[in-house]
């Protein structure tokens, strides 16, 4: 506890009495859980840790101090523990939920008899066609704040490496917000040299290919972009989180990426090339947002957002 206490010192991170909190649903699960919770009327989004943690406690606190100053990632306003737990208290992001439960409202999908749109996805029980309703224009625009969130996060020195759907949140239908620092690694800024790493970080189907062999850099983030970019385009979810096999899941991203060439080839292309094997040829992610703006330069929908 000691060691949390230096941390907070001289930080507006506030400290609270564990005794205070009142749990209320939960708001997600993966290695921690993540609960509403109320604190004398004040709601947070809390993260449950054991005590036996510290490490990662400490590392994720001073990850949520590196990016204060951001627009995009979700803030730490507080920390609670006792004895046995420490909960970190983080900002309520108003949501349907992350953006896997935002793709997969109901209200985005309707069923036909035969596919007549691009973006759908076949019920093979069923033998029904489900049309993916969200706009071009909404697309757009998760996907430019999207960007925008990843090269905030590189500005100042943090590589994510968990990037995906379920860490990621459609604040307000209005910002993409970044959450669960868990598995980010501090970086130099403009480092782009691969760091090693002890575990394995990251999700299958996710990762970037040197993942898998314990290395890391900012172009890692670029590969999970990517792939995000993919299911935020088709709607459809179909990451099996409990598969390690890189190729059968990259060869499901790149059958996505056919998906959208159909209508978007030079949109297409770029992603294939965020997707390289070679991290080298893969582009930053403030090169992605110039190429993107370059190619709906004529699209109403890039004008409106």
């Amino acid at each position: 506890m000691l060691e949390i206490q230096k941390e907070l010192d001289g930080t507006d991170i506030k400290q609270f009495s564990y005794d205070d909190i009142q749990f209320g649903k939960i708001l997600g699960e993966g290695i921690s859980t993540v609960y509403h919770v109320n604190i004398n009327g004040c709601e947070f989004a809390g993260k449950l840790y054991e005590n036996d943690d510290d490490d990662e406690i400490l590392y994720e606190i001073q990850t949520f101090k590196k990016i204060k100053g951001t627009k995009q990632c979700v803030k730490l306003k507080g920390v609670a523990y006792n004895d046995s737990h420490v909960v970190l208290l983080m900002e309520v992001l108003k949501s349907v939920g992350d953006v896997q439960d935002f793709l997969q409202q109901e209200k985005l999908w309707v069923s036909m008899e035969e596919r007549k749109n691009d973006y759908g996805i076949y019920n093979y029980s069923d033998k029904v066609w489900w049309k993916f309703l969200l706009s071009e224009r909404e697309k757009i625009k998760i996907t430019l704040s999207l960007i925008d969130s990843i090269k905030e996060l590189h500005e100042n020195g943090i590589i994510h490496a968990d990037l995906k759907t379920n860490n990621i949140f459609y604040h307000n239908n209005d910002i993409v917000k970044l959450l669960d620092f868990g598995m980010s690694y501090h970086q130099r800024v403009q480092c782009y040299e691969d760091v090693d790493i002890p575990v394995r970080c990251g999700t299958h189907g996710y990762m970037a290919p040197e993942q898998y062999s314990y290395k890391l850099s900012y172009k890692s983030d670029i590969y999970s972009l990517a792939v995000t970019l993919v299911e935020i385009w088709n709607g459809e979810i179909w990451i099996d989180e409990d598969s390690d096999d890189y190729k059968t899941c990259r060869n499901e991203v790149l059958r996505g990426i056919r998906t959208i060439e159909k209508n978007h080839e030079h949109f297409g292309k770029l992603l294939r090339r965020c997707l390289s094997v070679k991290k080298t040829l893969r582009p930053s992610a403030i090169e992605i947002k110039k190429e993107i703006y370059t190619m709906f330069s004529n699209n109403d929908h890039i004008r409106k957002i």
